[in-house]
């Protein structure tokens, strides 16, 4: 379901890309950009509606996808020119095309607002791996000196001892802990395969010991974080998970977005691991309260 869901997501967006295009080939007037323009804000309000409180960034949205909308009008405008003359299309046919499909996908999709852990987990993540590619020294070598073995755990390493690896490292860094959380991930994104090393800290952050220890900052986000879509990984995790979101629901703001688990459900996955990952999905979004993920508290500043 969740492959099909991805490609009618694309059929969409592709439908929205080319309905300005088809409008300027056509030769329709200011009055079709204006209305594709009002069809994009009308799907953005449907299928982004927690913007709407925060009327500011719905309009930075909206501005740019209005950017967007006219440079594709005016390529479509440019290219009728070249063609000889516009083509004969009703003024309709551009913004059905950019309405209709997003509001039929709209119910048979759920759109979930960002997980505002996972994206500053993510942001600063990223900003150490462009340093390191930019050749810029490691922010901290020490803890990297800490770190390191765990991603350099050959693969046949059995789970009991790459868990163990894991803890050790990450009780070594504890007075960082945020910071080695983070900066592991990034290791085992740039370090190759790192199965074993990844299989440890799925192990490691859904142990539910270290969920209940305050000083390890959201390591079960840390740890479906580098399943990176692996199928095996995705299905550890979601099983070991369970159990932990099941007995401490109050820690629900530590936990992965009930929304992201449902993303990773995927045909390819196989039928065990995406009912495992639907069961995990489904405690999670139980855990939380009714309100949006965006009321989670933010994930604390690295140091």
């Amino acid at each position: 379901m969740a492959g099909h869901l991805r490609w009618l997501m694309l059929l969409a967006a592709g439908l929205w890309l080319a309905a300005p295009v088809l409008a300027g080939l056509a030769g329709h007037g200011g009055a079709a950009l204006l209305a594709l323009i009002a069809c994009t804000a009308l799907v953005l309000a449907v299928t982004r509606p927690w913007l709407l409180p925060r009327w500011l960034a719905f309009l930075g949205q909206l501005a740019g996808q209005a950017a967007i909308i006219t440079v594709l009008y005016l390529l479509g405008f440019y290219l009728a020119r070249v063609l000889g003359g516009p083509l004969a299309l009703p003024l309709w046919l551009p913004p059905a095309l950019a309405l209709a499909p997003q509001l039929l996908l709209r119910l048979v999709w759920t759109p979930q607002p960002p997980n505002p852990e996972m994206e500053a987990f993510l942001d600063d993540a990223l900003a150490q791996l462009k340093g390191m590619q930019a050749g810029a020294a490691d922010p901290d070598p020490a803890l990297d000196a800490i770190l390191r073995p765990v991603a350099a755990l050959p693969p046949e390493t059995p789970d009991a001892t790459a868990q163990a690896a894991v803890t050790a490292a990450m009780a070594a860094g504890v007075d960082r802990a945020f910071t080695a959380a983070e900066r592991l991930a990034a290791l085992l994104d740039t370090s190759g395969p790192c199965l074993a090393g990844r299989r440890g800290t799925i192990l490691w952050g859904t142990d539910p010991a270290v969920v209940a220890d305050d000083r390890q900052p959201y390591p079960m986000t840390v740890a479906f974080e580098v399943t990176w879509s692996d199928p095996a990984l995705l299905a550890l995790f979601a099983r070991r998970a369970l159990p932990v979101v099941q007995a401490m629901p109050d820690r629900w703001e530590e936990f992965p977005g009930a929304g992201q688990v449902e993303m990773a459900i995927d045909d390819a996955n196989g039928a065990a691991a995406n009912t495992a990952l639907a069961a995990l999905a489904a405690a999670l979004r139980a855990a939380a309260p009714a309100e949006t993920p965006e009321d989670h508290a933010p994930l604390p500043e690295t140091p």
